[in-house]
């Protein structure tokens, strides 16, 4: 057992924690931060895998990850600005 084994164990805690907050979220916002957050903790846990592993692909698959996990940000930002009712804009 290595002393990476710890730290992947909760991340995968609090990957579990944050799908349920997405299961369960009152409103889409909660939804998007918890399916962010959620992404986060899935690149923590893929660096902590390219540690135990000693593995530089893992590492560029989590710079590949982070860089689509930008361009989801972007969408679902979008997305929220146009569910979101406005009380200034008239119809």
């Amino acid at each position: 057992m290595s002393p990476i084994d710890l730290p992947l164990g909760i991340l995968a805690a609090a990957f579990a924690l944050t799908l349920m907050r997405i299961a369960t979220g009152p409103s889409l916002a909660d939804r998007v931060t918890a399916a962010e957050l959620a992404f986060v903790v899935l690149l923590a846990g893929i660096g902590l895998l390219a540690a135990r592993l000693h593995s530089t692909h893992a590492l560029t698959v989590a710079v590949i990850a982070a860089l689509l996990q930008f361009i989801a940000t972007a969408a679902l930002a979008a997305l929220l600005l146009r569910a979101e009712p406005r009380e200034h804009e008239l119809p």
